[in-house]
């Protein structure tokens, strides 16, 4: 490709009054344009998205993605967009530009560009690219091409995401003096992003529940009129393009009643049936047992840790049922629970609450199916198979815990986090105890605190000094707290992005705002210090999913003021090489979000390489899968060499003011929350613990104890003669388990190869 064809963002992205070409029209003017994949940021989504991108207005002077009159997109890390204007007839082109919006701080970036032409709207030769990571991130911007004599009908804008957003308000195509018939296009080719088919989370559990009744009816004498039900009704569920509403529900209503035949044709004799089920696969109301199903629960553990299993009743009949529930032997090794069904606001249902079964039942409404969760805890149990039974109703289905006579240490050399924020979520408030010993039960040893415990300067003089000494009091109350999950530190999240107090009254880095910046750093740490937290146990973490110039300002001056003082950050792969070098040899412990990375892993080398502590992050909402996304995390992080993980959040529900984590409908926006409380909890709700965990919770402790039996695997092997044949089984294991993250029962079965193999005395 020629350097016409190839250019920088710092030459071509300009004011609107700096690019205009004297004369040129704008040929996408009023002109059609289809959208892929369809616009989906909430804030400014509506049906004008078809229209607005060539009807000649801009967005007034605000934030562009709150304007209904913009279109917007939240896309995967790196994720891109197109739109495919046709002009009417091949036209001379002279320039393509789109104008856009970054706003850093609402974490809202330039998109970089690639422009395409067509004749026939199919073959689409690539003109220019457009890179903009590097460019001033301004309030309104054009991204453009010029000088581009080129020529055709269709015009492809690819945008992408440099970050997860991408808005725009307009795009121009404007024409060129030049004889069309006379350009040659360029033979490099980009095919246009093909509309994905994607579900929403209740057309994917409706279509689910269809496929277990289609499958079911190999077992219906004659189920001709079922068969064409289902068809009729996976036709429905396909076309549902809202979550509520009358369509909504009557898809719901069309699948409840070919449930209820279904049950109807397979009950026989029985009012319930029982079955083994994989803990961590999809779970719903409407489950039907399969036709061979597992005849017993067998579960392998170490010492010292955890598992889980499941089992699922269903009521067959068109009554309410109390059913018993017993866990019998196994001498303490398990509690029951029951996995309680959470509404989202995507229309799903969740088995996601595991509040404790300690009433000896379970209740089961007409025709639904309700699961029971086995939550296994081997403490200092003997090694060997432990035998037991769990028995429902008049059903008997026995269990075997293997106990391997391999150990978790007390202190895992693994460090994890959650944002746990315990001077802050509304959900903790009066429960800090027990939340303090649920996050040490699920090995949470680096204490997450936000700026509110942070002590900030109260009186400051016009030269930047402090005339007050800090206010440490709500600060100790803090650390003191949050002791127990301290081992490996206290991050303080100072989130410098905001103006501070006493730090608000200067400009940024100004002489006096940096004046203060050490007195008042100095004086913290030296508190720090009297009290007993040492250089080794807190963190300084300035800025959040930022390594900006800002950034490196902040963290060349914490440097300046004590060099002792250890950085955190937390990108988020939206930085170019040349910003991450930038801050390479200020960083001690780099924390980057793991998925947003699987695309550069590149930049995770680059951190890797200078010797600091790399741990990780990932950010999941209710709908977020308890397996795929957080057990797995583990099992990437000791793939790319992470030391710890965390993920956000602990205790946050749809806001930072919500306290109902029941509730996915009390705000705007889904919970974050891998926990329940008592507040806004259904009434026969177990009351027995204030911290109720969530299978998210839960498969988040199985992922960190697996990441310590590959460490221990890959410990034992390190010496043996042949370490390489033993580090090449983790890793095809560890790609094995990755490689089909649908499937939920692979890190069972590779945990209980783990522990076979280290209880031999062996490396694999």
């Amino acid at each position: 490709m020629t350097d016409r064809w190839l250019r920088s963002g710092a030459a071509l992205i300009a004011t609107l009054a700096a690019v205009c070409t004297a004369g040129a029209e704008n040929l996408a003017l009023g002109r059609p344009y289809t959208l892929v994949p369809a616009p989906n940021y909430q804030l400014c989504t509506d049906a004008g998205d078809l229209t607005q991108l060539t009807d000649g207005a801009f967005v007034g002077l605000g934030q562009l993605w709150i304007d209904p009159g913009c279109v917007g997109w939240k896309l995967s890390v790196d994720g891109e967009a197109d739109v495919v204007i046709d002009l009417g007839a091949a036209q001379a082109i002279d320039a393509v530009r789109v104008r856009s919006a970054a706003g850093p701080n609402a974490d809202v970036y330039l998109p970089s560009a690639a422009f395409a032409v067509s004749d026939d709207g199919r073959r689409f030769h690539l003109v220019a690219r457009v890179e903009t990571i590097d460019d001033p991130q301004l309030s309104r911007r054009w991204v453009e091409a010029t000088d581009l004599r080129t020529r055709g009908r269709y015009v492809l804008v690819r945008l992408r995401a440099n970050g997860v957003f991408v808005f725009t308000d307009e795009v121009e195509v404007l024409s060129g003096e030049h004889d069309p018939a006379t350009v040659t296009l360029p033979e490099q080719t980009i095919e246009p992003l093909v509309p994905e088919i994607t579900r929403t989370p209740l057309q994917t559990r409706l279509l689910r529940d269809l496929e277990g009744l289609r499958a079911a009816l190999q077992r219906i004498s004659d189920p001709a009129d079922l068969a064409t039900r289902i068809d009729a009704a996976q036709a429905i569920v396909g076309a549902l393009e809202e979550t509520t509403g009358e369509a909504a529900s009557s898809a719901e209503a069309a699948v409840a009643a070919i449930h209820a035949d279904v049950l109807q044709a397979l009950r026989g004799e029985r009012q319930i049936v029982a079955w083994v089920v994989d803990p961590y696969a999809p779970a719903s109301p409407r489950d039907l047992p399969p036709d061979q199903p597992e005849d017993a629960v067998r579960v392998t553990v170490a010492q010292n840790a955890h598992a889980s299993a499941a089992a699922t009743i269903a009521n067959l009949t068109d009554q309410p049922m109390e059913v018993p529930v017993a866990l019998e032997g196994l001498d303490g090794l398990a509690r029951l629970r029951e996995a309680r069904f959470i509404a989202t606001r995507q229309g799903n249902l969740l088995a996601d609450a595991l509040p404790l079964l300690d009433d000896g039942a379970i209740t089961l409404p007409p025709r639904e199916a309700r699961q029971v969760w086995l939550d296994i805890a081997s403490g200092e149990a003997p090694a060997g198979e432990h035998s037991g039974a769990l028995t429902i109703g008049d059903a008997h289905i026995p269990v075997a815990v293997t106990v391997a006579p391999v150990r978790l240490p007390d202190d895992l050399p693994y460090s994890s986090y959650s944002w746990q924020y315990l001077d802050t979520w509304p959900a903790l408030k009066g429960i800090e105890d027990a939340a303090i010993a649920d996050l040490r039960a699920h090995y949470t040893n680096v204490n997450i605190l936000t700026s509110n415990s942070v002590p900030w300067p109260t009186e400051v003089d016009e030269q930047g000094n402090m005339t007050a000494p800090l206010d440490f009091e709500f600060h100790d109350r803090m650390v003191e707290l949050g002791a127990p999950i301290s081992d490996h530190g206290i991050a303080f999240f100072a989130g410098l992005s905001h103006s501070r107090r006493g730090f608000d009254r200067f400009e940024r880095f100004s002489e006096p705002w940096r004046r203060l910046f050490a007195q008042w750093l100095t004086a913290w740490v030296a508190h720090l210090q009297e009290i007993g937290v040492g250089y080794d146990r807190f963190i300084f973490y300035p800025l959040d999913e930022t390594i900006d110039e800002v950034y490196v300002q902040i963290a060349t001056l914490t440097r300046e003021v004590d060099p002792r003082v250890r950085l955190f950050a937390d990108p988020l792969a939206r930085d170019s090489d040349e910003r991450l070098r930038a801050v390479l040899d200020l960083v001690d412990i780099w924390c980057p979000n793991l998925p947003a990375y699987e695309r550069r892993p590149w930049q995770l080398e680059m951190m890797r390489d200078t010797g600091a502590t790399v741990w990780s992050y990932t950010v999941g909402r209710r709908e977020s899968d308890p397996y795929a996304h957080y057990r797995l995390h583990h099992w990437r992080a000791w793939r790319d060499g992470a030391e710890g993980a965390g993920f956000w959040a602990y205790a946050q529900g749809g806001t930072w003011q919500d306290d109902d984590l029941w509730d996915d409908f009390s705000v705007p926006n889904s919970d974050y929350a891998v926990i329940y409380t008592l507040t806004g909890a259904p009434e026969d709700v177990s009351r027995a613990e204030a911290i109720i965990p969530g299978k998210r919770w839960e498969a988040w402790r199985e992922g960190i104890e697996e990441w310590i039996y590959l460490s221990m695997l890959e410990q034992a092997s390190a010496d043996r003669d042949d370490a390489e044949n033993q580090r090449a089984w983790l890793a095809a294991t560890v790609a094995e388990v990755l490689g089909e993250p649908a499937d939920t029962s692979r890190a069972a079965h590779a945990r209980a190869e783990m522990l076979a193999r280290l209880a031999a005395g062996r490396a694999p």
